[in-house]
């Protein structure tokens, strides 16, 4: 599979970072969720199909159709998280101005934010035991108006996010000093 290649790009004078994606690291964080889902689908489902087909038709399931119907379930809903994790990396962009950031996230549809520097407070970096291995990590960014569940924004799966949050932290101190 293809990896999403993450470049420093330069469109005028501002960087833009956009995610890097690891198949394989895809495949594994949403393993268990995945797996969850398939086992519920195929005994949600399954007790339906049963219920129809031995309680009305008299028609006895083999094992190995309720095995089958397990594993295409598992590789339908792999294939489904995977296309939207990917689209939405595609989508993504951060662009870093003097005094903020604006991002574009999303997928089928995109949402647009404008971060400003002055209004940070507080940053935080995060490397995961795959992400370590491949040079990936992810800054997380809180302001004000951030919900106590989660972040105001979250860059996620970057290249080099030791250098990255080394020059974003200055110019967040900077801003909120002023």
């Amino acid at each position: 599979m293809e990896q999403y290649s993450t470049s420093n790009i330069q469109q005028g004078n501002e960087p833009v970072l956009r995610p890097k994606l690891i198949f394989w690291i895809v495949v594994l964080s949403i393993l268990p969720l995945s797996l969850f889902l398939s086992i519920w689908a195929t005994g949600f489902f399954g007790g339906f199909l049963f219920m129809f087909l031995y309680g009305f038709l008299k028609i006895k399931l083999s094992f190995f159709l309720v095995i089958l119907a397990l594993v295409l379930l598992f590789i339908l809903i792999n294939s489904l998280f995977i296309w939207i994790i990917y689209g939405r990396a595609k989508k993504s962009e951060y662009h870093f101005f003097e005094d903020r950031i604006e991002y574009y996230e999303g997928f089928l549809s995109i949402e647009k934010k404008v971060v400003y520097y002055s209004r940070i407070t507080n940053i935080g970096l995060k490397k995961g035991l795959f992400e370590k291995r491949y040079g990936l990590g992810s800054i997380y960014i809180d302001t004000a108006s951030s919900s106590p569940k989660g972040h105001e924004l979250n860059i996620a799966s970057i290249e080099n996010p030791d250098q990255w949050y080394k020059w974003l932290f200055p110019k967040i101190n900077q801003k909120n000093l002023q």
